[in-house]
């Protein structure tokens, strides 16, 4: 799968930018895998365009190696210079109108801190009143966010737009895998995220657990060591997240918790949980209606290092050993990452497409009771009940009875609120609920199918 597949709106956005009759300042970024190099290249197709990658090289060696390249693609000699200034002085100077794509600009941040202050100089000084479009992209979320986007940063205000690279969504995977069946591509999804090249791994002509095999057990294979290398290309201590990470996966969620099982004190836990969210790898969340902080849960949020640390992470030894037999069992056993983002879809699967108003969805807990999907409507007064079952059977009926008991300790306009329920399950529904869905008009009920 090497066809260029999705990535419509942001497309769009780019040709908008490329379109302009002024000059752009515009930044992209997102994780390391998300697509940022192929979507630039769709973009910039027949269009008058320089694409240069910077690597970990020396400041020095980076802008060498840029004067040279740019020398030969645009077959124009530039002189050699001291700095970055001096020569996009004589490339506007040949080139008013030229596209300039500096993919992986974080790397030439980290070996010279000071070259936001350069390029900002050379934006103020020689592209804003020129028709350039100058494209800054980087992988390291942490970088581009402090020293491009933030107030801090030299760069600050400059910028005409910019574009933080999402992994695909559920239903997008539909284009990558036109053959695969609808359970399959549900597994997929919940192991490999939406990231473009992870689903490229994928053979779509074999069964989900020999691509397991072939791709995450396989030593060879970028995803046996790639939650390693995220953590370790992005942040300091990465030992110390991964002790953080696997004890939210096990099930500490709260903040002293988390801190305590990860041998991590409880004044710099913010810090490591911050930098976590940030990079999107976990999400804090709070219950809907409850405006209370200390209630706040973490929770894992990257559906590939929840498949990572569920299933490959405690495999490892076995994984080593090439016990490929035993690896094949206990991934049967495992459901933690598939009924995870079975209810994460669920929630925006219900928040999209259901026809009565709710403006927050979430989940809701309190004390021991906790209910999978709670939406309410402030304005119109409706609060919406949901529970999710990703399991092999079909929902019986009193999933729907402890809901309705459930319900009552919900104390949001708890007596001038308008009810709705809906039921999630992934092999269906058990001929009672059918019947009581047929009898109410506020009982909905949905399967996997209809996700698609």
């Amino acid at each position: 799968m090497n066809k260029f597949v999705g990535r419509y709106e942001e497309l769009e956005i780019l040709n908008e930018k490329f379109s302009s009759n002024k000059s752009e300042l515009f930044i992209l970024y997102g994780r390391r895998r998300v697509g940022k190099t192929t979507l630039i290249q769709k973009s910039i197709e027949k269009r008058d365009a320089f694409y240069y990658i910077f690597s970990k090289s020396s400041y020095k060696q980076e802008l060498e190696s840029f004067r040279k390249t740019i020398s030969e693609d645009l077959n124009t000699y530039f002189q050699e210079t001291n700095n970055f200034y001096d020569l996009f002085e004589q490339i506007v100077k040949q080139n008013p109108n030229l596209i300039i794509v500096l993919d992986e600009f974080t790397y030439l941040i980290e070996t010279k801190k000071e070259i936001t202050g350069e390029f900002q100089k050379i934006w103020d000084v020689l592209l804003k009143n020129t028709q350039i479009k100058l494209i800054l992209s980087g992988s390291s979320i942490s970088i581009m966010e402090q020293n491009v986007l933030s107030y801090n940063s030299p760069l600050f205000g400059r910028r005409t737009g910019q574009l933080k690279l999402k992994e695909f969504k559920f239903n997008e995977l539909k284009e990558f895998f036109p053959k695969v069946k609808k359970e399959e591509l549900f597994k997929i999804y919940s192991t490999y995220g939406g990231i473009p090249l992870y689903l490229e791994l994928y053979d779509q002509n074999s069964s989900y657990l020999d691509n397991i095999k072939a791709t995450f057990c396989n030593k060879s294979s970028i995803l046996y060591e790639e939650a390693d290398f995220l953590l370790r290309e992005e942040l300091r201590e990465p030992e110390i997240y991964f002790k953080i990470l696997e004890q939210i996966n096990l099930g500490a969620t709260k903040l002293n918790e988390i801190a305590t099982k990860a041998n991590v004190l409880p004044n710099n836990i913010h810090k490591y949980l911050h930098r976590l969210e940030l990079l999107e790898i976990i999400k804090r969340e709070e219950p809907i209606t409850i405006e209370n902080k200390k209630l706040g849960l973490y929770k894992i949020q990257d559906k590939f290092f929840r498949f990572w640390l569920t299933f490959i992470y405690p495999n490892q030894r076995y994984i080593e050993l090439k016990k490929l037999d035993f690896i094949s069992e206990e991934l049967k056993k495992i459901s933690l990452p598939f009924s995870k983002t079975f209810e994460e879809e669920a929630i925006h699967f219900i928040y999209s497409n259901l026809k009565f108003t709710i403006e927050k969805i979430g989940s809701w807990w309190y004390k021991h009771e906790e209910i999978d999907i709670l939406g309410i409507s402030q304005r119109d007064k409706n609060i919406l009940f949901g529970e999710c079952k990703y399991e092999s059977k079909k929902m019986e009926f009193d999933v729907f009875e402890n809901l309705l008991l459930k319900k009552d300790k919900v104390l949001w306009n708890i007596n001038k609120r308008s009810e709705e329920f809906v039921l999630i399950s992934k092999a269906g529904f058990t001929k009672k609920i059918i019947e009581e869905a047929n009898k109410r008009d506020n009982l909905h009920l949905f399967t996997l199918e209809n996700f698609f």
